[in-house]
């Protein structure tokens, strides 16, 4: 009798007073469903595909992946409803049953071996981290009963194993998968999710790396547990109990930084401590490590300090398929950490499309318009081109492709600073905050800051023939972005930009024949920043803006770095090497835009005095283009009246700095290679250059060939071999170039080494 009331004493009593306790905590504790579901994880960023590509710890320094249940796979869910909580689908919180045998454990032991917990109760304990005690564990399983009120089973198991800890910093069954076995948590064998729901006792104390006799011996006794009951058949156990430990830990994945820092830059403050699930990017893996290998590819010949950036964006909808903010990106090194994208530098004449497409708009200007590329001053200086030359006499659409700075101030001016300012700031570059009169003409020629993503948003609306979509790279904002769309300026304009900026004679040979074999057009504009600090291309389809820099980001000069052979076939060979749609290669001519016979000189309607005439496009009721009037006839004779501009230049003396100060080897080409045809008779070139003054000496591999006078065609006879031409004229003006000479019948002679020129 004596046993039966120490027995009653020991146990229906503390029962009963547990019981009473928690029907008095049921009703009165808080609800713990907002906590339950709510915690700090780390920010995870998903490809297109649905591939994490990027990890980074969160705001207590854990790697925590939350995912819902059914991406836990087949074997995960089962061994931890086994091991932790077999009853877990037929309590409601509390299994009464555990918590008697636990008492009577308890008892017999004369100190707590068992604590009845619940995967509800230690999904509690989770969310509250508390002392052990009776009163806490009262309050643990009445919170436990009202989470089961509140959210469904398989919810709450799912909570558990992402908020359940690993060992170290890593916190959920996803992260664990990763960590230490470098996959994911859908794709763990049945031995690995063994591992895993045995290291729920000690976390630290069964890590695989640290202990790893004690966590195999553990992993067995479940295997052993699974199979016994039924839930593992033979072949799955014999298979797993042959499986060996992970060895190391997994690196989780961190690439791709500073696409990485773009998107998390948008995203709201806070989004990471809500128990998010990882965010789906537009990053197109492929595109990524081709843009990745490409820019690194092209720092080749550069010191360490100079480095590259660039982004693939696609027009339709905005997403920023590939962004390497700086190639060289290395955290430890200070001069290396930085996001070059993101970074405020001098566009060089990357913004001049942007200044001729307002004067297209506003009427002062078609592409076949007359612009004078002579001798302009401005500011107490005259702008000049990068090769030092004026041309006199240019088209519009000319000068644009190559850059011409006279013509673009002179635009600039048509179209007024003021204008150009307010459009270039709704166009997206926010760095032009000073008034139009600080800038000055400069502002088309390089005289302000910019960024690279937002070179890229601006190319992409004039991709788009005037449409704005925001750049993004979340791809839930792809919606918004369609229905936010703007135009801001009109698709006739855009159309003649993209006309006079595909023009093929400024690509490299090789790069010309894979546009054309392709049957693609793409347009592009170079940039070269003063001083050669920035080197910048912006190419695009109408599917893809691709926008490229390369420099130093301290800003320290370097004699390569210039747009139109460093930048521009880095660009282009990242256009062609995106696939498209051969349906959409290039525009069709938007409602608008309309062809005018013009005067093949002025670029104005051509009157019957033009001497030669050509097809040209302006924008219909826009355009304000009067008849040519330089052409006319004075009786029988024709007449040709130049604006002052042009007239000065025309009638400059040959030592003029408005003449060419370069001299250029016209033929060969650099690179040419010359075929001899088998039998025939002996085959020659013509030697040829422009810009040399008076006679000119001829050497072919330092051996002196003869001089050319008079411009009178000087003859070179073919043979096998690769060869440097050179030439020095009376005025002591230089130039080389090289080519070779291939017999078809011979074996291709190898390149000549040369020295530096």
């Amino acid at each position: 009798m004596k046993t039966f009331y120490f027995c009653l004493k020991c146990v229906f009593f503390p029962a009963a007073g547990l019981a009473l306790l928690l029907g008095v905590l049921i009703f009165s504790v808080p609800s713990p469903l907002p906590d339950a579901v709510a915690w700090p994880v780390s920010p995870a960023l998903l490809d297109k595909n649905g591939e994490l590509f990027h990890t980074r710890l969160s705001v207590v320094e854990e790697y925590c992946l939350p995912i819902p249940l059914s991406r836990m796979g087949k074997w995960l869910p089962i061994v931890a409803l086994e091991v932790e909580d077999k009853r877990f689908f037929y309590h409601f919180g509390l299994d009464v049953f555990a918590l008697a045998r636990a008492v009577w454990q308890n008892l017999q032991s004369g100190s707590v071996v068992s604590g009845a917990s619940t995967i509800t109760s230690q999904t509690i304990r989770l969310t509250y981290p508390r002392e052990r005690s009776l009163k806490n564990k009262a309050l643990e399983f009445a919170q436990a009963i009202k989470l089961e009120w509140e959210l469904p089973k398989k919810k709450i198991l799912e909570l558990y194993l992402n908020r359940a800890p690993f060992g170290g910093p890593v916190r959920g069954v996803e992260a664990a998968a990763r960590s230490y076995f470098g996959k994911r948590a859908e794709e763990l064998s049945l031995a690995e999710s063994a591992m895993l729901i045995g290291m729920l006792r000690g976390p630290s104390l069964y890590r695989p790396d640290k202990n790893p006799d004690l966590i195999l011996k553990r992993r067995n006794a479940i295997l052993d547990r699974l199979h016994e009951q039924g839930i593992a058949a033979k072949q799955d156990f014999d298979m797993a109990r042959l499986e060996e430990l992970p060895k190391r830990r997994s690196a989780i994945p961190q690439q791709f930084r500073t696409y990485a820092d773009f998107t998390l830059r948008n995203l709201p403050a806070g989004y990471w401590h809500q128990g998010t699930s990882p965010v789906m990017t537009t990053l197109d893996p492929f595109l990524q490590n081709m843009l990745g290998r490409q820019l690194n590819d092209s720092l080749v010949a550069f010191p360490a300090s100079v480095t590259a950036a660039g982004g693939i964006m696609d027009n339709a909808s905005g997403a920023l398929l590939a962004y390497v903010g700086n190639a060289r990106f290395n955290p430890q090194i200070q001069a290396q950490w930085m996001d070059c994208g993101n970074a405020p530098r001098s566009p060089g004449s990357l913004l001049k499309p942007f200044v001729y497409l307002l004067a297209m708009e506003q009427g002062n200007l078609v592409p076949a318009s007359m612009l004078a590329d002579t001798p302009l001053s401005f500011a107490g200086m005259a702008p000049r081109n990068y090769d030092r030359k004026y041309r006199g006499p240019v088209s519009a659409e000319f000068a644009l492709a190559n850059s011409l700075n006279a013509p673009a101030v002179r635009v600039l001016r048509r179209a007024g600073n003021e204008a150009v300012m307010q459009f270039l700031r709704n166009l997206g570059f926010s760095l032009l905050t000073k008034p139009a009169r600080h800038y000055g003409d400069s502002l088309t020629l390089g005289g302000c800051e910019i960024t690279l993503t937002q070179a890229m948003q601006a190319f992409s609306s004039l991709a788009n023939l005037g449409i704005y979509r925001p750049l993004t790279s979340i791809l839930s904002q792809i919606g918004d972005n369609r229905l936010g769309e703007q135009r801001l300026f009109s698709a006739p304009a855009a159309f003649l930009i993209a006309e006079s900026l595909r023009d093929t004679g400024r690509m490299a040979p090789v790069l010309r024949e894979a546009f054309n074999e392709q049957g693609r057009t793409v347009a592009f504009k170079t940039g070269t920043s003063y001083g050669l600090r920035d080197a910048w291309t912006a190419a695009y389809t109408p599917k893809h803006t691709v926008v490229v820099w390369i420099g130093d980001p301290e800003g320290i000069p370097h004699p390569a770095l210039t747009g139109l052979p460093i930048a521009a076939p880095l660009a282009l060979r990242l256009i062609r090497d995106i696939s498209y749609n051969k349906n959409s290669a290039w525009y069709t001519p938007p409602s608008g835009v309309e062809q005018y016979t013009a005067c093949s000189f002025s670029g104005a309607p051509a009157t019957p005095s033009c001497p030669t005439r050509k097809q040209a496009w302006r924008i219909h009721s826009v355009s304000r283009t009067t008849p040519c009037s330089i052409h006319r006839m004075h009786g029988s004779t024709l007449q040709s009246l130049l604006p002052p501009e042009l007239e000065s230049y025309m009638n400059a003396p040959a030592t003029s700095v408005a003449r060419k100060e370069w001299i250029d080897i016209t033929m060969p080409q650099p690179g040419t290679r010359f075929y001899i045809t088998p039998h025939a008779e002996q085959q020659r070139i013509a030697l040829t250059c422009e810009g040399a003054q008076g006679k000119v000496y001829w050497f072919v591999n330092q051996e002196f060939f003869g001089v050319q006078k008079n411009r009178t065609s000087l003859l070179w006879p073919l043979k096998p071999g690769t060869f440097r031409i050179s030439l020095v004229d009376e005025h002591g003006n230089t130039a080389f170039t090289t080519c070779s000479v291939i017999d078809v019948l011979a074996k291709e002679p190898l390149p000549l080494q040369l020295d530096p020129f």
